[in-house]
């Protein structure tokens, strides 16, 4: 730090900033001369906005949304942007914050500044999630620090995510506390039950956003395949994959593919899944899931076709970007099917759910060379539908779902229509019984 530092501090309210703000120019008042050699500029008397005297560093406080215009930031501290959990569920705040984030904030960064973010991680889309899902696109490096009330413990942790929770940053055995001085482990335990071990136990105690569980897609009925099992080879010089052994082949290859909904901003995910099915067994063989517009969409449909030549159909929805994209593949990609999804998103997935829950389903296990980062975002993803932050991974399944059901027989309206016979053969049981 330097007395040139010029310092924001941001919190949900600017009440909230300004007490912070008010804390450290009261401390600078009181000790910044025995301490650093430095007075408070009097001429800025206020706890939103303080100088130290002769430089040009102080500190500046606001609530987030606040201007900061004219306040160029060497040092930004974001702290506690979202007051509750109700806040964090509404997609127009989280929205509202990210859109200040990049249009506010980031724009009043100096070259060499540096960004602390602080907070309950009551959501998966929250701000830090926001943030850290754009380094992963744009190479920023972020140092994330989580300090659990008590070590994690492996069995409770998704296997994806072991790299990021192990080995505990304090050097803890799994099932130590933080601080047994002032939480002591019992006094944990308690809350932990207390609180049903649900989502509010695992923001404000272990710092993890876990949505409340769907159910529709439970994690534990997830198959898993092998390597030996993909039955596909790559081709480096075709950059291709082709069957090694003719005979021994998936019945069908398809992909599905959920287009964003905005033509040209970025900020909708595409997602692209291929699909391999042998038998009773479906084997989701490749997810490519990224912020593209139209012409990108279309570039990266083309190129999985290349990839993937024995795709025998490709599923667009004709919602959304879809027409626009159809219109750029169509001379270049053969069997498109176009997709109009009917329903609600929840609809659809309960009509496809039987799928799942089989336990048919496979995902590339946790060791096969095929087991990249997607794996986990999907998981991630279909376990917490509806209550998650994104559904796109969600629409891409159930739009191949749906297509096996029509190829079997057993779509969604066959269902409906065998729920009803069902029902009135058991009505006419009963009437026979009685």
């Amino acid at each position: 730090m330097s007395p040139e530092d010029r310092i924001a501090i941001i919190s949900h309210t600017a009440d909230l900033a300004e007490e912070f703000g008010g804390d450290n120019r009261q401390f600078f008042e009181n000790m910044g001369l025995e301490l650093f050699g430095l007075e408070l500029d009097k001429r800025t008397n206020s706890r939103g906005k303080w100088r130290i005297k002769g430089h040009r560093g102080g500190m500046r406080s606001v609530g987030i949304g606040g201007s900061l215009h004219g306040h160029p930031i060497d040092l930004g501290i974001i702290d506690d942007p979202t007051k509750s959990r109700e806040q964090a569920q509404s997609s127009r705040a989280r929205e509202k914050q990210k859109t200040w984030y990049k249009n506010d904030f980031l724009s009043r960064l100096s070259k060499h500044a540096r960004v602390v973010i602080v907070q309950t991680r009551w959501h998966e889309d929250d701000l830090s999630g926001y943030v850290l899902s754009q380094a992963q696109e744009n190479g920023e490096t972020w140092v994330t620090l989580n300090l659990p009330a008590i070590a994690f413990h492996p069995d409770e942790i998704p296997e994806e995510d072991h790299a990021e929770c192990f080995p505990d940053p304090l050097g803890r055995q799994p099932g130590e506390p933080l601080c047994s001085e002032m939480h002591p482990l019992e006094q944990s335990k308690i809350m932990r039950t207390e609180m049903d071990d649900g989502p509010d136990w695992w923001s404000l105690y272990m710092g993890r956003p876990r949505p409340g569980r769907g159910g529709m897609f439970d994690d534990k009925n997830w198959s898993f395949w092998s390597d030996a099992q993909f039955l596909l080879r790559f081709d480096p010089a075709r950059g291709a994959y082709y069957y090694p052994m003719p005979d021994y082949k998936y019945d069908h290859i398809m992909q599905s593919w959920d287009c964003a909904w905005k033509d040209t901003d970025r900020s909708d995910f595409v997602v692209g899944g291929v699909w391999g099915k042998r038998g009773p067994d479906i084997f989701l063989l490749y997810v490519l899931r990224r912020r593209m517009n139209v012409d990108d969409t279309a570039a990266a449909i083309v190129e999985m076709k290349k990839l993937f030549p024995m795709t025998s159909e490709v599923l667009i929805e004709t919602k959304a970007k879809g027409p626009d994209v159809i219109k750029r593949i169509k001379s270049v990609v053969g069997s498109i099917n176009g997709r109009d999804p009917k329903g609600t998103k929840v609809e659809r997935a309960e009509a496809c759910r039987h799928r799942h829950a089989s336990g048919n389903m496979h995902l590339p296990n946790s060791k096969s060379r095929h087991a990249k980062g997607w794996v986990r975002t999907y998981r991630s993803e279909m376990s917490a539908f509806p209550f998650g932050a994104h559904d796109d991974q969600m629409d891409m399944t159930t739009q191949y779902l749906q297509r096996l059901d029509e190829m079997d027989g057993s779509s969604t309206a066959g269902m409906a229509t065998r729920k009803r016979l069902h029902g009135l053969q058991a009505q006419l049981r009963r009437g026979i019984a009685s």
